[in-house]
C-alpha cells in the first residue's frame, strides 16, 4: 500500500473519524486485493464527522497530504492527495464518500444516484491486510453479496443520458456530422465499442448505451491539431491526455477526444461521442506490432489486422467504417458471447482488450 494511504488512514483514526473501507476497494479487499479494481483507495465516512475530518485534514498538511472537500451533484465528499511540493501532486488519491443517516440506515451518493445501506449491516470489525488492520463490515462476505451492485456502481453507474431517451434521428445525425469532418480530413476511423456492437448485432444503437464510440489512427501532431480545430468549428471538444502514472503507456499527447453537440454558443449538450486515438507501436516487452490505446486508466491494445484494413457496413441507411475482421474484434472486446445483450457491462472490469497485468501498488 502506498505510504501516503497509510498516513491518511492513520490520521483519520487518530482524529477519531469513524470510517470503513468502501466501494470497489471493499470488493477488492474481499477478493484478496484491495486495489484490484482501482489504484485509488475509497473509504466511507459515517455521519457527523465534519469537525473530526477538519482536524484530520489539518494534521495531514504536516505530512504533505491535502484533504479537499468536493461536491458531486450537490453531495459532499473528500479527496486526499499527496503533494510533495506546492506545485506538484501525485495522481493517486483517497476518495472519502460521506454517509447520510436515514430512518432505516444510511444513504450514499454512488454511481450517479443515492444507494441505501441498512444500519445493522454496517457494524464494524477489523480485517488484516498485508500487516494493516482495516475497518470493514462484520460478516464481510455477506455484506458484499448483498451490496455488490451498489459498491461497484461507479462502474455500472446510472448516466444522465441514454441513447434510448434521446431522439434517435438526432443521435444518428450527430454521429454522421462528426464522421463527415473525419472524412473531409481523410482520417482513418471506425465505429467501435457499444456503437459497433449495436450496429453489427442489432442493426441499430443500443438503447441503454450512454454515448457514441469512434476510434481513429494517430498520424501526426500537426494533423491532430488541425482535426481538433475543425471539430471545434461545429462541436464542443474536450481533449484528454494520458494519465500521468508510472504504469500507464505514454503514447503521445492525445488519448481521447470527447465531442459534444453545441448548445447556444459556449454550452454543450449532455450527449457525448468518444473518439479514441490509437497508436501503432510495438507492444512493450514483445516484438509484436499492435494498436495501443488507454481506456479507464488501463493500457489496452488491438491486433493490427483490425485497423490496417477497414471494412464498411450500412448503418441507418448510410455507409460507415468498421474494424476489419469485425466479429473477431467484438469477441476480443466483449467475449465469445457478444451476441447476447447485456445491460451490465463496464470497460474497466469487462473489456477484453485491456492488459490486466499486475500493477504497482
Amino acid at each position: 500500500m502506498r505510504p501516503f494511504y497509510l498516513t491518511t488512514l492513520r490520521l483519520l483514526k487518530r482524529a477519531g473519524v469513524k470510517y470503513m473501507i468502501g466501494a470497489d476497494s471493499l470488493v477488492g479487499l474481499s477478493e484478496g486485493d484491495l486495489f484490484k479494481y482501482s489504484s485509488n483507495l475509497v473509504v466511507f465516512i459515517y455521519p457527523s464527522q465534519t469537525f473530526k475530518m477538519l482536524v484530520a485534514g489539518l494534521a495531514m498538511l504536516f505530512h504533505g497530504v491535502v484533504l479537499k472537500p468536493k461536491l458531486d451533484a450537490g453531495n459532499l465528499f473528500y479527496r486526499a492527495r499527496y503533494k510533495p511540493t506546492l506545485f506538484t501532486k501525485r495522481p493517486y488519491f483517497v476518495h472519502a464518500s460521506r454517509m447520510k443517516q436515514t430512518a432505516d440506515g444510511y444513504s450514499m451518493y454512488l454511481g450517479g444516484m443515492q444507494r441505501l445501506f441498512r444500519r445493522d449491516d454496517l457494524s464494524l470489525e477489523y480485517c488484516s491486510y498485508r500487516g494493516q488492520e482495516l475497518p470493514v463490515p462484520v460478516e464481510l462476505d455477506s455484506f458484499i453479496e448483498r451490496y455488490r451492485d451498489s459498491l461497484l456502481s461507479r462502474y455500472y453507474q446510472h448516466h444522465a443520458v441514454s441513447l434510448g431517451s434521446e431522439s434517435e434521428e438526432e443521435v444518428v445525425e450527430f454521429l454522421y456530422s462528426v464522421s463527415k469532418v473525419l472524412d473531409e480530413m481523410n482520417v482513418d476511423y471506425w465505429i467501435e465499442g457499444g456503437t459497433l456492437l449495436g450496429a453489427v448485432r442489432d442493426g441499430k444503437l443500443i438503447p441503454w448505451d450512454h454515448d457514441l464510440d469512434l476510434g481513429m489512427k494517430f498520424t501526426t501532431d500537426r494533423e491532430m491539431k488541425e482535426l481538433i480545430r475543425r471539430l471545434k468549428g461545429s462541436f464542443h471538444v474536450s481533449v484528454k491526455g494520458f494519465p500521468p502514472r508510472e504504469n500507464i503507456w505514454q503514447l503521445g499527447d492525445y488519448r481521447l477526444l470527447k465531442v459534444y453537440p453545441k448548445r447556444l454558443l459556449f454550452l454543450k449538450e449532455k450527449l457525448c461521442l468518444d473518439l479514441f486515438v490509437y497508436y501503432r507501436k510495438t507492444l512493450p516487452g514483445t516484438q509484436e506490432e499492435a494498436y495501443l490505446y488507454c481506456v479507464w486508466g488501463h493500457n489496452a491494445s488491438h491486433r493490427t489486422e483490425h485497423f490496417d484494413a477497414l471494412d464498411r457496413i450500412e448503418f441507418y441507411g448510410r455507409q460507415i467504417p468498421v474494424p476489419g475482421s469485425t466479429e473477431q474484434f467484438l469477441e476480443t472486446k466483449y467475449g465469445a458471447d457478444w451476441r447476447i445483450p447485456k445491460r451490465r457491462w463496464n470497460v474497466a472490469l469487462d473489456d477484453g482488450s485491456i492488459h490486466r497485468e499486475e500493477q504497482e501498488r
